[in-house]
């Protein structure tokens, strides 16, 4: 009898969270129920991607209000200063 070979049809979802890798073995015939998941994990990642943007966005644009408020400062101390 000759030898049969086959292929191992099993599937791995690869994820990445907070820098930790993640990684889950699913077998061929849970692939329906597995379906959701994955869905729910690139939506899951898309968040984080927007998320992360408007962070940045953020910090900048407190970095920015701070150093308005520190000139502004500096610009009445100096007004105050020559009208005394």
């Amino acid at each position: 009898m000759g030898r049969t070979s086959w292929i191992d049809a099993d599937l791995e979802i690869n994820f990445k969270i907070n820098n930790k890798d993640f990684s889950i073995d699913v077998k061929k015939e849970y692939l329906n129920q597995v379906q959701g998941l994955y869905k729910a994990l690139v939506k899951i990642s898309e968040m984080q991607d927007q998320n992360q943007k408007l962070y940045e966005d953020a910090n900048h644009s407190l970095k920015t209000a701070s150093e308005v408020m520190q000139s502004i400062n500096k610009l009445i101390l100096i007004q105050k200063s020559n009208s005394t």
